[in-house]
């Protein structure tokens, strides 16, 4: 998720030259249950949630999905909310799924969506618990910012950085929706970022999507669209991860 970020802060910073131009505590963790799984079976169903090409009108470029650089914003995201690293990281979820990462814009609009299945509830439990704290917000924030711009990006500077709950149906076990907007300035000019992230929980089943857009928040109506496309793939696909 971090490159296609950092790619898209990039093309801000290219539209502002153009312009300009002429203590809170931690989350609690519930016990876990144990479930006896099938990888085979797991990873069968993960890849038949994700979204596809199909899934996306004429104009949209699709990519595979590189998650090497995913680690950093995890461990940031961990640091902040005093949890274990692994809460976020793929280690904790022997099973996953990618889905390609698709853009248009030349990158400027950009989604990201992946499944995690564990082996047991302990991880998408704890998960659960994790986002729907108050630290989720102030951490996203955190962990963007720093992310982002802890060696600057594209001679770009982070103004301002604020998150909020988006208010969308839950249509599975658990929906947490959020909006991060990071004002980024460039040669006296400001704009704005938006990364909206949906976190779902199906079962042991953790299903995630981001949502990219630059000077305006991303197409609600397109968004929910794609949420429900995975959020009822889930239901039918993940019954036997519940």
């Amino acid at each position: 998720m971090r490159d296609r970020i950092r790619t898209t802060i990039i093309i801000v910073v290219l539209l502002l030259v153009g312009c300009s131009s002429p203590k809170m505590s931690a989350p609690a963790v519930v016990t876990p249950v144990q479930t006896t799984v099938s990888t085979q079976t797991d990873q069968a169903a993960a890849g038949a949630v994700v979204l596809r090409t199909s899934d996306f009108p004429s104009g949209w470029v699709a990519v595979p999905h590189d998650s090497s650089a995913d680690g950093k914003i995890d461990a940031l995201l961990a640091s902040c909310l005093h949890v274990q690293s692994t809460v976020f990281s793929y280690t904790a979820f022997p099973v996953y799924a990618d889905a390609p990462d698709v853009s248009m814009g030349n990158g400027a609009t950009a989604i990201q969506n992946s499944v995690k299945v564990s082996r047991t509830s302990l991880t998408p439990t704890a998960m659960s618990a994790v986002v729907e704290s108050k630290l989720w917000l102030t951490c996203l924030s955190t962990a963007f910012g720093r992310d982002l711009f802890s060696s600057g990006t594209g001679g770009s500077v982070l103004k301002e950085v604020s998150t909020t709950r988006l208010d969308l149906p839950n249509l599975v076990d658990m929906t947490i929706s959020t909006r991060t907007k990071l004002s980024v300035a460039s040669h006296g000019v400001t704009a704005p970022l938006y990364v909206d992230v949906i976190v779902m929980r199906k079962g042991r089943a953790i299903l995630l999507l981001t949502f990219l857009d630059t000077l305006m928040a991303f197409d609600v109506n397109m968004e929910q669209q794609l949420i429900t496309i995975v959020a009822k793939r889930a239901e039918t696909a993940l019954l036997g991860a519940s």
